[in-house]
C-alpha cells in the first residue's frame, strides 16, 4: 500500500494491539513505514511530559514556572534565570544576613529557607554564617564532653534531634557508634526527615546534575552516582538501626506541644527532641543549642542538658571507642559545613601528621582536615596571635624530633604556609614563623646533649627558609642564630 505517511507506534503487550498516536508528513510517497514502537510505559511518560510542558507553558501547573532562555551564540543567554534566582533570594536574604551576625537557633534560618537541608545548603554555598554547635567556651566545650562521657560510660538515654541525625548519618559515623548508644530515643519527625532526604538522592534516568545560585553566579554540580549512592546508603542504614528499638521512636502530636512559635512552628524534626527531653529530663544531641535556649526563654521551661556530635566524637576517641582518624575525618566533614567553634591545638596537628599509635605513620595532607582556612581565621573568632602559637608549638616539635628527616619536614612546612589564614606575603610570614622557633631554640640550647641533634635543626631551618624563597618577597631573610 502507497502512503503519504510515516508513523511512529507504540504496543500494548498485555492487550495485544496497535495503536498509532503521531505522524509526520513526507512530501514523497513510499511504502508505510514503522518507525518506533513504543511500550505502554514510554507512551504513557510522552504523554504526561506533552502535558507537563503544555500545562506549564500555560501557567497552569502549581509551583512551575516557565523561564525564557535566550540562544547567544554557540551557548545561552542566563539573565532571565539569574534574575529569577535573585528575586528568590531577595525573599530570605534579610533573615539570613541577621543569622550571619547574630546569634540566631538554626532552627530559625530553617524556617526561613524552607528547610533544615536548605539552611545547611545556604550557609556552605555562600560561605557565610555558621552553625553553632557551641558557645566557643572551654568550659562549656568540656561540659559538653562531659555529659557525653556519663552518657557514654552509663548507656543512658537522651534524645537525638534532627540537626544531628542529619550530619551523623550522611557521613556514615551513625552505624559506627551505634553500638555505644544503646538507648538512644529519637522522634518519629527525625526518621522522617531521614527519609524525606533519601528520596533526594535518588537517581533519576537522564540526571546530569544540580543547578544553583550563590554569590551572585549561577553553578551546576554533576552527579558522583558513587558518592550519591553511599549517601543515600547512610541515610537507609541509619533509619534501619533507629528501627531496630521501635519501642525508642517516639510519637508527639501537636496538642502536646504548647501554642508558641518555638514549639508550633519550627519543624518538629528539630523541636520534638527538645520538648520530650523537657518532659523526660534527658539530655539532647543537638548542633543547634540556640533553639534549646529560644524554647526555654519563650515557654519558661527549663532547657534540657545538651551535647553537640562533635562532643560526642571527640569523648569516643578520649574514651579510646574509635581512631583519631575517625575522629579527624569527621572534624573536616563538620568544618566543611562551617559549623564553630571546633578547637584545635598543637598535639591535634601532630596527631593528624604522624598519627597516634605507637609507629609513626606521616601524613602532611592529614593537615588539610583540619581545615586552617576556617578553623584558625579570625572571621572563625581565632586571634592572629592565637593562631599563630598553636602552629610555632607545633613547628618547634617537628623541628626537634630528630626521627623526623629533612624532606618530611619540609613537606610538613609547605602544607601549612598554604593553608594558614593571613593576609601577610607567605614569605614574610613563612620567616616569621622560623624566626620565632629559632629564637626558642636558642633560648633552650643548652638543653640540647648531643650535638648531632643541634646540627640536625639548624639544617632543617636552613632548609624551610630555602622554601620560603618560593614565594616572592623582598623582606629580609632571617637566619638560625637571629
Amino acid at each position: 500500500m502507497k502512503t503519504n505517511n510515516k508513523y511512529s507506534l507504540f504496543v500494548d503487550k498485555k492487550l495485544n494491539d496497535t495503536i498509532v498516536f503521531e505522524s509526520k508528513y513526507r512530501s514523497e510517497k513510499f511504502e508505510s513505514i514503522i518507525e518506533l514502537i513504543y511500550p505502554l510505559e514510554k507512551y504513557v511518560l510522552w504523554q504526561t511530559v506533552q502535558n507537563f510542558n503544555k500545562l506549564a507553558k500555560d501557567g497552569d501547573l502549581n509551583g512551575v514556572q516557565v523561564i525564557e532562555i535566550p540562544q547567544k551564540e554557540d551557548t545561552i543567554d542566563t539573565k532571565n534565570l539569574v534574575k529569577l534566582f535573585e528575586d528568590l533570594k531577595s525573599k530570605t536574604e534579610p533573615f539570613f544576613e541577621m543569622y550571619c551576625k547574630n546569634s540566631v537557633p538554626l532552627a530559625m534560618l530553617s524556617v526561613s529557607e524552607g528547610g533544615f537541608t536548605n539552611a545547611l545548603g545556604r550557609i556552605q554555598q555562600e560561605n557565610k554564617g555558621f552553625i553553632n554547635f557551641s558557645i566557643g567556651s572551654a568550659q562549656e566545650l568540656e561540659k559538653q564532653k562531659e555529659i557525653a562521657k556519663k552518657i557514654i560510660r552509663g548507656k543512658m538515654s537522651f534524645y537525638i534531634d534532627g540537626t544531628s541525625a542529619l550530619v551523623l548519618s550522611e557521613i556514615g559515623f551513625l552505624q559506627k557508634i551505634y553500638k555505644y548508644l544503646p538507648n538512644l530515643k529519637v522522634s518519629r519527625s527525625v526518621i522522617n526527615l531521614l527519609a524525606d532526604i533519601t528520596d533526594k538522592f535518588l537517581y533519576s534516568p537522564g540526571q546530569t546534575g544540580h543547578m544553583g545560585y550563590s554569590q551572585g553566579r549561577i553553578s551546576f554540580s554533576s552527579i558522583e552516582q558513587e558518592k550519591r549512592d553511599l549517601i543515600r546508603s547512610n541515610f537507609i542504614a541509619s533509619i534501619k538501626l533507629f528501627e531496630t528499638n521501635p519501642q525508642n521512636i517516639i510519637d508527639i502530636s501537636l496538642v502536646n506541644k504548647m501554642d508558641c512559635f518555638s514549639e508550633s512552628k519550627i519543624p518538629a524534626e528539630l523541636s520534638d527532641a527538645c520538648i520530650l527531653a523537657q518532659k523526660e529530663k534527658l539530655p539532647v544531641l543537638t548542633e543547634d543549642f540556640l533553639y534549646l535556649k529560644m524554647n526555654e526563654f519563650e515557654t519558661k521551661k527549663v532547657a534540657p542538658e545538651y551535647f553537640s556530635s562533635w562532643a560526642l566524637i571527640r569523648s569516643l576517641y578520649e574514651e579510646k571507642q574509635i581512631s583519631f582518624d575517625e575522629y579527624l575525618e569527621y572534624f573536616g566533614y563538620l568544618s566543611s559545613y562551617r559549623f564553630r567553634f571546633l578547637t584545635l591545638n598543637e598535639d591535634d596537628i601532630e596527631k593528624a601528621v604522624f598519627g597516634d599509635g605507637g609507629i609513626k605513620i606521616v601524613n602532611p595532607e592529614n593537615i588539610r582536615k583540619l581545615n586552617f582556612p576556617l578553623t584558625l581565621s579570625e572571621e572563625y573568632g581565632v586571634f592572629f596571635e592565637n593562631a599563630f602559637k598553636v602552629v610555632v608549638r607545633f613547628l618547634l616539635k617537628v623541628l626537634m624530633d630528630d626521627t623526623v628527616t629533612l624532606d618530611i619536614t619540609e613537606k610538613i612546612f609547605i602544607e601549612i604556609m598554604v593553608s594558614f589564614p593571613t593576609k601577610m606575603n607567605k614569605k614574610d610570614l613563612g620567616q616569621l614563623f622560623l624566626g620565632v622557633c629559632s629564637s626558642v631554640i636558642e633560648k633552650h640550647k643548652s638543653r640540647f646533649v648531643l650535638q648531632p641533634k643541634t646540627q640536625l635543626i639548624y639544617e632543617k631551618v636552613d632548609k624551610l627558609l630555602r622554601a620560603t624563597d618560593i614565594y616572592n618577597s623582598g623582606s629580609k631573610l632571617w637566619t638560625p642564630n637571629q
